[in-house]
């Protein structure tokens, strides 16, 4: 059985070179090329925030694939986010979810995470 599925993530990677890629990479080529027109959140929770800047995303990649984005929290956030951007990277607007939230952004194996500062 590990065989068969050993098989199976090797022939995936073959097929998707990106699969290959250093960790994180796959995000930074993503974040270079999804542009954010505008976005608008008022007294949004960080789920709310966090939701919309997934959905615009996908709206706005060329591949329709969007990022994905994870919560790694200590405790539960209660910050609420105001921001209006326009023309901004999708990275540049989760930085300024994490600033405002008192969140540490980084990115993951193919994602960003938003986790408690430390």
């Amino acid at each position: 059985m590990k065989i068969i599925v050993l098989a199976a993530v090797s022939i995936f990677a073959l097929l998707n070179p990106e699969v290959q890629a250093a960790p994180g990479a796959r995000v930074e080529a993503k974040e270079a090329e999804i542009i954010l027109p505008k976005i608008e959140l008022r007294e949004a929770t960080l789920d709310e925030a966090v939701a919309a800047v997934v959905k615009m995303s996908r709206e706005h990649d060329p591949r329709k694939q969007g990022v994905n984005v994870f919560l790694k929290l200590s405790n539960p956030n209660t910050a609420k986010v105001t921001l209006s951007l326009k023309n901004v990277a999708v990275s540049q607007a989760l930085r300024y979810i994490a600033d405002l939230a008192g969140l540490m952004l980084s990115k993951g194996r193919g994602a960003f995470v938003l986790s408690s500062a430390k």
